[in-house]
């Protein structure tokens, strides 16, 4: 019995394998789609849940995520209600060893306890030694490789800043979902070589990210009271905890740095898509699965005077549905394992895809296929089981039209789906394109954006006007900082407050290279280093200062005149609001060199630029960026929603197309007489294809309708997350319905045209 259903299944689906194919490829890419995003959901999951107490570890923040170092030393010091206080610094540094100079990004500078705070499982050494020393390093695995290769790094020494040397006490597994990512861990106390010895007992410099364990008998509320009560003597501004357990899906502070961040509302968007992907093409399976359902009259009617049982008939149906998914499955599977290299590319990490066959994800999977197919499978079963055996054998279906008149509102929901993310991918690059477009208050172009070395810094002046000798060198100045980085926070007295900035250390010529304009007063001369500050507007508003030039502030005992405001600019993404700005100008040691270049032969003034680079600092590494990529790579977390969304979009118009493409197929045959009557009687092929065509027109008209007032509310929230906004443009929901109808019309048209001019001859002899 068995062996005769799947005999009889395979037959069936072999017999109707266009319509079959049409089923497989918009289940195959649903699943597909579904299980991509089940693991990324997964992935994202995963964040920091390898480290132990992760409820009991908070992180210190305001509306910035780091501290001053001073407040480390303090808890430590001071507090009863903390067990234990970690800082960590990151940082980038030169590293070489054996001769090769290594570019390390992401070192953390941390306290001795950061491994006993963090249980990082150690591959080589171990947690209670690894920072026990000054001088010590631990290594990730992923960096110990591309330093070591094969060679055992435990106890070797490395230079950091090719003058610095450090051991090597540890290397642990690759952090891969830990929020703060790195590569290498050394102590914080080598900052006093690194930089310069005071460094830690800044009371301002908030640059170090900064965690608490709490004891297990206060809350997080009781800590957070205790922890201002205690820090409210010191004037600084109010503090806030957020548990590692929150931490990754708390909402992006200032100048977090690498810090990684998942976003709940993402993840339950993409789930979503993932749902409804998978919706749309269970419609797909129904409509077409009923819809060829009238061809299987005859065969139901035979088994069913023979004494075939209903149960078997049910079962055949089921059967036949369940092959079909499993089908699309096994191909999804391939496919997923084709395209990881792309997707991981296109959200910029590597994602575990081997999660898929995680027990719980095998039992989603496993659900999902049985309760799809029963519900795709008995369906039209029950159906055609309850029509009278001698009505299959006539082809009567009036009994049986009734029962699947949902077929035309199931194919408006597709393209409610479709109008809704078409629309909401046009609207995210009209944003984009909008942010991009705006007016940054400063010019990024054609500047190139230099990191300098202990050599260089050493060098500055005699460096510089070499540079400028290059042709092509248009302009040259130093600053601490580039745009579209972090910015250092101070904190000055003024007016009996305290005031929060962004700080930037620049030459004078700065202003004019980066194309920043003077609102009042006047920028720094070159003869007057450490003689005053230049504020922007933003400072004045937010700060109410009354005649800023008339104004000072304190800083280190020291009083300095405020003798400029700039215009705002967007030192940041527009996707937050202007920050209070404040430039200063001394005769120290600059970390970066800007120059603008020429624009007509970029390539060779950069190739001249390496050369005076080598001369200067042979050992160290040529590293330079142009700061308008510099500015742009804020963008990418919202290119990359946008490109997820698109191809949900586009995902989701397909499967649509293909339903529509059965329908019309479907639809056709059903019609095929009609239409030789006719033609017979004169009617055009446009009057053919438009008695076709009208339907599936309506039912797009009908989701046009139904998707805008949702796409826009959707829109509408989304833009809640930006300072400067684009507008809500009416053709944006124009042209998502217009692109709908179209590629609709386009998939239906192929089949009306050919039912339209076959012979009516030979129509009107079809069976």
């Amino acid at each position: 019995m068995i062996e005769n259903i799947f005999r009889t299944a395979f037959k069936y689906l072999w017999k109707n394998r266009i319509y079959n194919f049409i089923n497989i490829l918009g289940l195959t890419v649903s699943i597909t789609s579904i299980l991509i995003i089940l693991v990324y959901f997964g992935n994202e999951q995963k964040y920091d849940t390898q480290i132990n107490n992760r409820d009991k570890i908070y992180r210190i923040e305001t509306n910035w995520a780091t501290m001053p170092s001073f407040i480390g030393y303090f808890l430590k010091d001071e507090s009863g209600y903390i067990k234990d206080v970690t800082r960590v610094k990151m940082e980038e540094h030169e590293v070489s060893y054996d001769g090769q100079v290594y570019l390390m990004d992401n070192i953390g500078l941390a306290d001795g306890n950061f491994f006993s705070t963090f249980n990082f499982n150690f591959l080589l050494g171990n947690s209670e030694n690894a920072l026990k020393n000054r001088h010590s390093i631990v290594l990730t695995q992923r960096e110990a490789e591309r330093i070591f290769g094969k060679t055992n790094p435990l106890n070797q020494t490395i230079l950091l800043k090719n003058k610095y040397p450090f051991t090597v006490t540890g290397v642990v597994e690759n952090p891969d979902y830990f929020h703060l990512p790195f590569t290498a861990i050394a102590t914080l106390e080598s900052l006093k070589e690194l930089a310069y010895p005071k460094i830690l007992e800044q009371k301002d410099g908030w640059s170090y990210f900064t965690y608490i364990v709490g004891k297990p008998s206060l809350s997080i509320a009781q800590t957070e009271e205790r922890l201002n009560s205690d820090l409210k003597k010191f004037n600084y501004q109010k503090f806030q905890l957020t548990s590692l357990k929150d931490l990754y899906f708390a909402a992006p502070l200032y100048y977090e740095g690498n810090t990684q961040h998942g976003s709940k509302a993402v993840l339950f968007i993409l789930f979503s898509i993932a749902v409804l992907l998978f919706i749309l093409a269970g419609i797909n399976f129904i409509n077409l699965t009923n819809s060829r359902t009238k061809i299987r009259f005859k065969e139901v009617g035979i088994k069913k005077l023979f004494g075939c049982a209903k149960s078997i008939l049910v079962i055949q149906f089921l059967v036949e549905s369940v092959i079909l998914l499993s089908i699309a499955l096994g191909l999804s599977l391939i496919i997923i394992k084709s395209i990881q290299p792309f997707f991981d590319n296109l959200i910029g990490k590597t994602i575990d895809f081997s999660m898929i066959y995680a027990p719980h994800n095998l039992l989603i999977i496993a659900v999902l296929i049985l309760a799809t197919g029963i519900l795709t499978g008995l369906l039209p079963a029950i159906n055609i089981n309850s029509v009278q055996s001698i009505s299959l054998m006539k082809n009567k279906m009036d009994s049986f039209s009734k029962k699947t008149f949902f077929s035309k509102p199931l194919i408006t929901f597709q393209y409610v789906i479709s109008i809704i993310l078409i629309a909401g991918t046009l609207f995210i690059v009209k944003q984009l394109q909008y942010l991009k477009n705006k007016d940054l208050g400063f010019s990024p172009e054609q500047i190139v954006c230099i990191k300098l070395n202990d050599d260089l810094q050493s060098k500055q002046r005699t460096f510089k006007s070499e540079l400028l000798q290059i042709p092509g060198v248009l302009q040259a100045a130093y600053s601490g900082n580039s745009m579209g980085q972090d910015w250092s926070n101070w904190v000055n007295e003024m007016d009996g407050g305290r005031k929060a900035f962004k700080v930037n250390d620049v030459e004078p010529g700065y202003f004019n290279l980066m194309g920043i304009k003077l609102k009042e007063g006047r920028i720094f001369r070159e003869d007057e280093m450490d003689k005053g500050y230049i504020i922007n507007e933003t400072a004045v508003k937010q700060y109410n200062i009354k005649n800023p030039l008339e104004k000072t502030m304190e800083r280190d005992g020291k009083i300095y005149p405020i003798i400029g405001v700039m215009k705002d600019f967007n030192f940041q993404s527009p996707q937050y609001p202007v920050e209070p700005v404040l430039f200063y100008f001394r005769d120290h040691r600059y970390n970066l060199i800007n120059l603008k270049v020429n624009a007509t032969n970029t390539k060779e003034v950069m190739g001249n630029i390496e050369k005076v680079w080598k001369r200067f600092s042979p050992e160290h590494v040529f590293e330079y960026n142009f700061q308008d990529d510099l500015y742009n790579k804020q963008y990418k977390s919202a290119e990359q929603f946008s490109t997820l969304v698109g191809i949900g979009g586009a995902i989701a118009i397909m499967i649509a197309c293909l339903g529509i493409l059965g329908l019309s197929i479907s639809l056709a045959e059903q019609k095929i007489k009609e239409i030789g009557i006719r033609k017979v009687n004169g009617a055009k092929v446009s009057e053919v294809m438009t008695m076709l065509n009208k339907d599936f027109v309506k039912w797009v008209a009908i989701a046009f309708v139904i998707a805008t007032p949702i796409a826009w509310f959707a829109m509408h929230k989304w833009l809640e997350n930006f300072a400067y906004k684009t507008t809500l443009s009416w053709w944006i929901f124009a042209l998502a319905g217009l692109l709908a109808l179209g590629i609709a019309l386009l998939t239906v048209s192929w089949q009306s045209w050919k039912a339209a001019t076959r012979n009516p001859i030979e129509a009107l002899r079809y069976e």
